[in-house]
């Protein structure tokens, strides 16, 4: 037992080696009416857009969390993209409540980095350790240290 939690399955590296996931945003307002889910999945659309999903599995509760990405050079002298851009056809405000303002967000999951500090990034933050010291996962005290 650890902190209190039944282990079901000992698998050693569980909590090790995690590597952070910046994905900085930018939110842009839309200013024609109805072509965003802001509009879309407000009130009753908000129903239809679960009709239409429970019965052709489309729309807004059918999309993924960016649809349209676009794999970008940083630079014109790299020989392949370095960074991923997102786009994600609403806005939405902190809890993931769908915004009242309609418009899009365009998210950047992976920071654009040139190969070679990538790799000096990513051996920093691969020794990164979380351990949960109490039962109840949301409740602190959680253990997050650096080398």
């Amino acid at each position: 037992m650890s902190a209190g939690v039944k282990v079901q399955h000992e698998l050693a590296g569980v909590g090790e080696n995690l590597r952070d996931h910046y994905a900085p945003r930018t939110r842009w307002a839309v200013g024609k009416r109805g072509v965003t889910y802001n509009d879309k999945a407000g009130g009753i659309g908000l129903i239809w857009q679960a009709l239409r999903y429970g019965l052709t599995r489309k729309g807004m509760m059918g999309i993924p969390a960016a649809p349209i990405r676009a794999f970008v050079k940083s630079s014109p002298h790299l020989d392949a993209p370095d960074c991923l851009l997102g786009w994600v056809p609403m806005l939405y405000e902190p809890g993931y409540k769908l915004s009242k303002q309609a418009g899009f967000l365009l998210a950047t999951p992976t920071l654009c980095v040139r190969k070679a500090k990538a790799a000096s990034i990513s051996k920093a933050l691969a020794q990164q350790r979380l351990q949960l010291s109490a039962s109840i996962f949301y409740q602190p005290p959680l253990t997050w240290s650096l080398p």
